[in-house]
């Protein structure tokens, strides 16, 4: 690919708390890509210059009539025609914006599809770590500690609410599908999952290469030769037994529901003690359907480990039949029955891989067993 004369616009647009700042710092790596900062943010950082409210703030101090409707299409696209002209020579330049920014603006969206932008939609499915995140993000900032930054911070730990944990992480999700369809209805969207970002890389300050290579394409810039990284350090650990304070409340309210096993993810000797193929978050699609796949595949790793394959094989089997488009649940049955059925377990690694051929676990347990069948 060739750099155009101009860059392709775009916006990176999730909810707070899903790791934009981190996805924006990685992009901002790549040759001829920029990511800035939330320039829509309503506060009194937005009001500094190069940043939205700040910049209209000065068009009304010139004309009072620019804060009326029928002018504010006109500042909306000033505006973005200046950020996007602000840092010639890049390929893609874009900038973070939030679900409740691209709606305070009213005549933004259309902009934005006037003006092509694209836009990368980054979802967070484990809704529980974005909602934990906000609030030990809540707690630091009550200490006076920075939210993101290239320091370690001390780690800190909250209460949660268990009466009310469920009907937050239902709201999480809806919040997720109402902007997935407003957006998807109006804009070039690619959808960028968080937990794939992260997956496969080879440090902990990196990104997912396949990840990458999927976002280059859909940006029309070259694939970087050097691994891009963020300078910016993990806050919050990865298991929730550290963040929670009442974590046992917690996981006693979420017990049996479809939102258990999103405390686990970070913690090995909890998440997937059987070994089984559990997917990551599989957008695009509605994301509560495949929270309860990796919420079953979850329970059956663990009656595997706890209680062998004549525990695991016939919630495996059900689940196949619910979910037989899906790789994964295929791999996971043969997975449970290679050492009771290992013929039956063959025909399910090969029925996962003709459903995805680059299945790496099928693909692994297909050789498994044809090796021990001779």
């Amino acid at each position: 690919m060739t750099t155009p004369t101009t860059p392709t616009p775009f916006v990176l647009v999730t909810v707070q708390r899903s790791g934009s700042t981190y996805l924006a710092s990685v992009l901002s790596q790549v040759p001829g890509v920029f990511c800035d900062d939330e320039l829509f943010i309503a506060s009194e950082g937005g009001l500094k210059p190069g940043f939205f409210y700040g910049y209209w703030r000065d068009c009304i101090e010139r004309d009072a009539r620019n804060i009326l409707p029928p002018r504010r299409r006109a500042v909306v696209e000033a505006y973005l025609d200046a950020v996007w002209a602000s840092r010639p020579g890049l390929a893609a330049q874009g900038f973070d914006i939030k679900y409740n920014q691209l709606a305070q603006v009213r005549d933004l969206k259309s902009a934005l599809r006037r003006k092509g932008a694209r836009v990368l939609h980054l979802i967070r499915g484990n809704v529980l770590k974005t909602h934990v995140s906000t609030e030990l993000n809540n707690r630091q900032q009550e200490l006076g500690r920075r939210s993101h930054g290239t320091q370690r911070v001390p780690a800190v730990a909250i209460e949660l609410d268990p009466d009310r944990i469920m009907d937050q992480l239902a709201e999480r999700v809806r919040t997720i599908e109402s902007h997935r369809e407003k957006l998807r209805g109006r804009l070039d969207v690619m959808e960028v999952i968080y937990e794939d970002c992260v997956a496969d890389r080879d440090s902990e300050y990196g990104i997912n290469p396949r990840v990458m290579g999927w976002i280059c394409t859909f940006l029309g810039v070259r694939r970087p030769r050097r691994k891009p990284r963020t300078e910016l350090v993990k806050t919050n650990p990865s298991d929730l037994r550290r963040s929670i304070a009442n974590f046992d409340a917690v996981r006693a309210a979420l017990a049996g529901t479809v939102w258990e096993h999103l405390l686990y993810e970070g913690a090995p000797d909890l998440w997937n003690p059987g070994g089984l193929d559990i997917p990551g978050y599989l957008c695009p699609g509605p994301l509560l359907p495949r929270l309860a796949l990796r919420a079953e595949l979850h329970a059956a790793s663990c009656l595997l480990a706890e209680g062998g394959p004549g525990l695991a094989v016939p919630a495996l089997r059900h689940l196949a039949g619910r979910f037989a488009d899906q790789p994964s649940v295929h791999c996971s049955l043969g997975r449970a029955l290679e050492a009771v059925a290992p013929r039956e377990a063959l025909e399910q690694y090969q029925r996962a891989l003709e459903l995805d051929p680059g299945a790496v676990l099928a693909a692994q347990g297909r050789a498994r067993v044809l090796e021990a069948l001779g």
